[in-house]
């Protein structure tokens, strides 16, 4: 889990609990927090493979504060106890984000996993307010926390091999 509300940083240098305790900032330093997260489920992962299994991994990237992810070259001098946050870094924390995702769909298909295991990706309340997304071609401000379509709407998409057909859409309300 991220120790947020001021403690300390969810992307470089990050300040995590683990097992009821914060993780020593010299085994952080320099890393990435959403690499450790996605790695922690890898790990899961592995010492579950005979047996049911059920992981929530919530990322933190995407979220304010924006600041720049291992692909960008401002990473290894940002100063994450700054407090800067700069919505440039946006694109490439949603690009970060899809790859970590990817990471953990390549981890349950090479252990063997898929065809027993749902995954769903559900983000929560929308974008920041500071973000403005192009879809369609038209402009959409992020409304996160508010309750407007562009905080109420959210993506959902459902991955299981076998059961549910690749591009398939349903349009229930859930």
């Amino acid at each position: 889990a991220y120790d947020g509300e001021g403690k300390g940083s969810r992307y470089k240098d990050p300040s995590i609990y683990k097992d009821g305790a914060v993780i020593p900032r010299q085994q952080t330093a320099g890393l990435y927090g959403e690499d450790m997260f996605e790695s922690y489920a890898e790990s899961f992962i592995d010492q579950h493979l005979n047996t049911p299994l059920f992981i929530y991994y919530t990322q933190v990237v995407t979220h304010d504060p924006f600041s720049p992810t291992p692909l960008d070259p401002e990473f290894a001098g940002w100063d994450s106890k700054a407090g800067i946050s700069d919505p440039k870094f946006y694109p490439s924390m949603a690009k970060y984000m899809d790859i970590k995702i990817g990471q953990i769909i390549n981890k349950v298909k090479s252990a063997g996993l898929a065809n027993n295991t749902i995954i769903f990706y559900v983000g929560d309340n929308g974008t920041s307010t500071q973000i403005t997304s192009r879809f369609m071609g038209q402009d959409y401000q992020g409304g996160k926390t508010q309750s407007t379509e562009a905080g109420t709407h959210v993506p959902m998409f459902a991955l299981w091999p076998g059961k549910i057909a690749a591009g398939s859409i349903n349009r229930d309300m859930i």
